[in-house]
């Protein structure tokens, strides 16, 4: 059995590879959510938006032209993951 440490080490290397072809330079959780920042310098394309609009619905918000909150229904690790994971691989498909 593989240690919840070292699982969670991977997923934030999967989570960091996943952020940098995104262009996304930072990823955080707060009580709740998942906060995503945007390079400033690449901007969002619209179909992007879109598809986050589409695909979260309610649970997402923005917080700036270059930062957004994705609600999350549980606080464990894993959820947090496999949400920012799905996140990024919405934002990935341009």
């Amino acid at each position: 059995m593989i240690p919840q440490s070292l699982m969670d080490l991977l997923h934030v290397v999967r989570l960091k590879r996943q952020a940098g072809e995104c262009r996304v330079t930072k990823i955080f959780q707060e009580t709740g959510s998942v906060i995503f920042v945007l390079d400033p310098s690449v901007q969002m394309a619209e179909s992007a938006l879109h598809r986050l609009l589409d695909r979260f619905k309610k649970k997402i918000r923005f917080l700036s032209p270059f930062s957004f909150e994705l609600l999350i229904e549980k606080d464990s690790s894993e959820a947090v993951f496999l949400e920012a994971t799905r996140c990024l691989a919405v934002l990935k498909k341009d």
